[in-house]
């Protein structure tokens, strides 16, 4: 699990595995990480404001226990804790 600042330039981010074609991440990070698309609806009214933190999780995972045992329930207690009231997951 990675947790970066929503305010990270998309330039800094990498794709951790290789297991899927990157091209369209690479010509549109928005496909992976739309938060431009989520400041526009806050900008909009559409919703309330984003959490400033993102959590990344390796999209590749042939063995998911840990992800759903320990990694997911570590970040929904921690997000709820903090009044977050909804959540945005991307497949890759």
């Amino acid at each position: 699990m990675r947790r970066y600042h929503v305010d990270t330039p998309a330039d800094r981010l990498r794709i951790a595995h290789s297991h899927f074609d990157h091209k369209h991440v690479v010509a549109d990070p928005n496909v992976a990480l739309p938060i431009p698309h989520f400041r526009d609806l806050v900008a909009e009214g559409v919703i309330g404001r984003l959490h400033p933190w993102t959590y990344s999780f390796m999209g590749y995972l042939p063995e998911p226990r840990q992800l759903i045992a320990e990694s997911a329930p570590i970040v929904a207690r921690r997000l709820a804790a903090e009044g977050v009231d909804a959540a945005f997951l991307t497949p890759c």
